[in-house]
């Protein structure tokens, strides 16, 4: 029997209501690449959907997208997507693909979700220590963001092409702000940055 027809023969019809996803992009939600698919489908593990119409070739099947995000979970430990990564550092998913697209913060690759674009915590931490937006630095210093970005603006701490997104070098950006709204020192930084550490902080 052709392979397509043993497909046939154990899916079945589409029914409305549970969510459901073409077998050939079920990577954009689950780790699950194509072969574990036709393996779990095959093996009776999971059910296998068929759409009735012209579609031709792997097209015609679909799984529930509940059963893929089970049998194979869509995150790994110690991986991030686009919107955790977010959380993690305290800034808005559009700062951190602005960071990715100008190579400030690097994808990882997870064995397990080939072909997301993910994060590894180990990046994200070296993100944080060199790299802070405009509202934590508005939180800590308690003015506003749009202040924190005209009196950065170009100085030290700007970054090119970045500065709309609101991110700035971590470490220039606090010793300029903290000469000019705590009247410290080059002396004084030192001890700025402890008492930074824990105003400006990732969230997880």
């Amino acid at each position: 029997m052709h392979f397509l027809d043993r497909l046939a023969a154990i899916a079945i019809p589409v029914k409305p209501g549970r969510a459901r996803v073409e077998i050939r992009q079920t990577l954009c939600v689950s780790s699950a690449k194509l072969t574990d698919v036709l393996e779990y489908a095959l093996a009776g593990k999971m059910s296998l959907l068929r759409k009735e119409g012209r579609q031709r070739g792997l097209r015609r099947f679909l799984v529930h997208t509940h059963d893929l995000r089970r049998l194979f979970p869509e995150i790994s430990p110690g991986f991030y997507t686009v919107e955790e990564a977010a959380q993690y550092a305290g800034m808005s998913e559009s700062s951190v693909r602005a960071a990715t697209r100008n190579g400030l913060l690097r994808f990882a690759q997870c064995p397990k979700h080939r072909g997301r674009r993910m994060f590894s915590e180990k990046e994200l931490v070296s993100f944080c220590r060199r790299y802070v937006s405009s509202n934590q630095l508005a939180e800590a210093y308690s003015v506003t963001p749009r202040r924190i970005s005209r009196d950065l603006s170009s100085s030290a701490a700007w970054i090119c092409g970045l500065c709309r997104f609101g991110l700035w070098r971590r470490g220039r950006a606090t010793a300029l702000l903290d000469a000019k709204y705590r009247g410290l020192g080059p002396q004084d930084v030192a001890k700025s940055k402890a008492g930074m550490s824990g105003a400006v902080t990732h969230v997880q």
